[in-house]
This record gives structure tokens, C-alpha cells and sequence, in this order.
């Protein structure tokens, strides 16, 4: 039965280090889908890889004399212990990631997890509560040896939470992934805890993470190569809905009227029309985001051309915190026109003002557009209904498909409008 075990767990820690170098080679060469899930897949095949590693040092070593084996057997037993929580600290911050909960408090639980696991570990490594090392190097469970499952089980508990909580921000397959992949290891532990001398934990991890592989890559794919085929026409809408009729219109006949008396305004409007042209042309062919200098200069040129036709009644502000960013290209711009269109026209006034602004946060920056116009329900978006409408709709889906941002919008009746782009700094 020993030799039996022996070449079983061989054959999975083999296997599981096999797997986990080819999954590091599959993402790291692959085509980008999706960074997050790049991202989750390479930290997930790394740390599986050294549990692998960690678990077959343990077994290679377990009973082999000498001072250095003890010492290195020691080192192997903690890495062993340490890499099994972190596959489910990997997944479960990669849940919250998908479920939008990675600002909540939630995360901080799952730290205060991993911390706890670590200080478990670092104590038991000089105590021998999960496992000792007995004369002649003989790898054995410790008396508090069910505590190191403690806080697996605990991050493997808050992981059902949300995914009974916040079902309704997975998609289908991502749902039913996370719940094989905590399944799983869920069964392993109980095996593990009855069937001593089996490498159960490496050999679920393998197949837990090879499920959630294959599940929730299939439905990146899906996504990524329906986006694709749908990219093309959704530039051509976005352009049309830029070039207004309306618009062009009115800054010609603006321009028309204006160079009766006035020339050198004349001219100065029309090289911002043909700047403001050349940007959305340029739009069709550019799928990265660009430097928020120049996406400003678009909208600078918008607002010179609106300048030209409402004169003092429009008033603009510039309050930046930071320049140095990315976002995607055609994005404020929209949003500035939506504050002049529906709140500074809106206003009774018959004037009012538009601020742009810019705040730097650790993790993301924040570009705002605020009006003091009439405001609106959130909840009904103003003039999405409209063919000349920018939707804002299609500036979060580009937000979101090409930056991982995310687009808020702030409206009081009667007193404005604030729309806010949140744009992630590792984008």
C-alpha cells in the first residue's frame, strides 16, 4: 500500500507540475482575452507549482537522515501549507474582482484571513501544531493539525457568500466555475483529514483550477470574439452619433456668419472644425487608449466651435489634478457634449457653466463633467431614445471593454449633472 501511495502521489505531483507549466506558457503566450483573467491564471499556475513542488520536496525528503534534510524538509512543509490557502486566496480575490466588490470591505476580510493563516503557520513551524519532523526526518501531523484547514474553510465560506449574495453580477459560466472550483477543494479537505498519506490537496487544486480554466476562458473567448465582430459597426455608430448633422450645421452656418465681419475668427473656427473632424476620423482606427492631453485637445476644439455660437452664455472650467493619463479615445468628449446639450441649454438661464475635472487617487483616477443645469432622474438617461444622442451608454462600454473603467452619474433636479469616468491606474 506505501509503494502504492509512493507512485500515486508521484504520478499527481508530476502531473500538477506538468500542468501548472503549461498553463503559465498557455497565458503568458496566448492572445490577451482578458488581463485580469491573464493575471489570475499566471498567479493561480505559479502558486500551484510550488505547492506541487513544496509537496513532492515533503515526500522526497520524509525519512531521508542529516541536518540540512530536516532544515530543507521544514522549508518544504511551510511552502506546502502556505501555497495550498494561497490557490484559494488567488481565486477568492479574482471573485471579488468579478463580482465588483474589490473596493468593499470585503477584501480586507480576506487579508485578515491570509494574515491569520501566515501567523498559524510561522507559529507552527517552531511549535509543531500542523506538523513536526520526528527523529530521522519523519514528516508527521501535529496535534492542532485540523487548524490549518481553518482558514481555507473560512475563505472558502466568504467566496458562498458572495457568490449566493451577488449572483446576479456573474455571468452563467463564471457562476457555475466558481462553484466547482470551491467544491472541490471543499471535498478534498474532508478526504485528506480521513485518508492520510494521499496528496488529495495538489490533485484537486489541479483539477479545480483546470475547470475554472477551462469554463471561464471559453466565455472570455466567446465575449472577446463577439466584441470583436461587433467593434467595427460600433465605431461606425459612435462616429456617426460624434459627426452630428445638427452640429455640423450649426458650426458652419456659425462659421458662414462670422466671416462677414470677422475673418481671422473665421479662420480660427474652421481650423477647429477640421481639427475636431480629423480626431474622430482618427477614432475609427485607434482601439488603445491615448494620453488624456490629447483627448483634451479634442474637446478644446469642440468647445472653441461652441464658443463661437453661444458666446459668454457658455462657460468652461478646467480643474485638473493630474494630466498623465489614459482613457479611450472619444469618451469625454461625448460627455462634455451631454452637459452642454441637456444642462446648460436646459438651464433656464439660457446659460450656464460645464467644469472638467481630474482627481488622483492610489489606484484609479477619477475625470469628471459637471453642468448646473435642470438634472434628471439617473435612472432615464436624457435623450438616449435620440439617433443624434451620444449615448452614454456606448462611452461605458467602451470605457469598460477598453480601459476596465467604469462610468458614474450623479444628477439632483435643479441643481446638475456630474458624470464621472473611473479609470483603473494598472489598466
Amino acid at each position: 500500500m506505501n509503494g502504492f501511495m509512493i507512485s500515486f502521489n508521484n504520478a499527481v505531483n508530476l502531473a500538477g507540475l506538468l500542468l501548472s507549466v503549461f498553463g503559465l506558457f498557455y497565458v503568458l503566450r496566448g492572445a490577451r482575452v482578458d488581463r485580469h483573467l491573464d493575471r489570475f491564471f499566471i498567479l493561480a499556475s505559479a502558486d500551484l507549482l510550488l505547492f506541487g513542488a513544496a509537496t513532492a520536496c515533503r515526500q522526497m525528503l520524509s525519512g531521508v537522515s542529516g541536518h540540512s534534510v530536516r532544515t530543507l524538509l521544514l522549508a518544504a512543509c511551510y511552502l506546502e501549507f502556505l501555497s495550498s490557502f494561497l490557490l484559494v486566496y488567488i481565486a477568492s480575490r479574482y471573485l471579488l474582482f468579478v463580482a465588483k466588490l474589490h473596493r468593499s470591505s470585503l477584501r480586507y476580510m480576506l487579508l485578515g484571513i491570509l494574515i491569520l493563516h501566515v501567523l498559524l503557520l510561522t507559529f507552527s513551524q517552531f511549535t509543531g501544531l500542523f506538523y513536526t519532523v520526528e527523529a530521522g526526518n519523519v514528516y508527521k501531523r501535529g496535534p492542532g493539525y485540523l487548524l490549518c484547514y481553518v482558514p481555507t474553510a473560512a475563505g472558502i465560506l466568504l467566496d458562498v457568500g458572495v457568490l449566493l449574495f451577488y449572483r446576479e453580477r456573474l455571468r452563467r459560466r463564471e457562476y457555475l466555475a466558481f462553484w466547482a472550483f470551491l467544491s472541490i477543494p471543499a471535498v478534498s479537505i474532508l478526504l485528506q483529514i480521513l485518508i492520510p498519506g494521499i496528496s488529495f490537496g495538489v490533485l484537486a487544486s489541479l483539477i479545480a483550477l483546470f475547470c475554472l480554466f477551462l469554463m471561464i476562458v471559453s466565455d472570455r473567448k466567446e465575449q472577446f470574439y463577439r466584441h470583436a465582430q461587433e467593434n467595427a459597426s460600433l465605431k461606425i455608430d459612435i462616429l456617426l452619433a460624434q459627426i452630428q448633422p445638427h452640429f455640423l450645421f450649426n458650426a458652419l452656418s456659425t462659421i458662414r456668419s462670422l466671416s462677414y465681419s470677422d475673418p481671422e475668427l473665421t479662420r480660427k473656427g474652421l481650423d477647429k472644425l477640421s481639427d475636431y473632424l480629423r480626431h474622430n476620423m482618427d477614432s475609427l482606427t485607434e482601439d488603445r487608449p491615448i494620453l488624456f492631453r490629447e483627448e483634451r485637445k479634442h474637446v478644446e476644439s469642440y468647445l472653441e466651435l461652441q464658443r463661437l455660437r453661444f458666446g459668454e452664455d457658455l462657460r468652461v472650467e478646467f480643474d485638473l489634478e493630474c494630466e498623465s493619463f489614459f482613457l479611450p479615445t472619444l469618451t469625454l468628449q461625448p460627455i462634455v457634449e451631454n452637459a452642454i446639450r441637456y444642462g446648460v441649454r436646459k438651464n433656464e438661464r439660457g446659460s450656464g457653466a460645464v467644469i472638467i475635472r481630474s482627481r488622483d487617487f492610489p489606484d484609479r483616477v477619477e475625470l469628471s463633467v459637471t453642468d448646473d443645469g435642470p438634472g434628471f432622474v439617473p435612472d432615464s438617461i436624457p435623450g438616449d431614445s435620440e439617433r443624434s444622442h451620444v449615448g452614454l451608454k456606448n462611452v461605458r462600454e467602451r470605457l469598460q471593454r477598453i480601459s476596465g473603467g467604469e462610468l458614474r452619474v450623479d444628477s439632483v433636479i435643479g441643481k446638475g449633472t456630474t458624470v464621472t469616468m473611473i479609470l483603473p491606474k494598472n489598466a
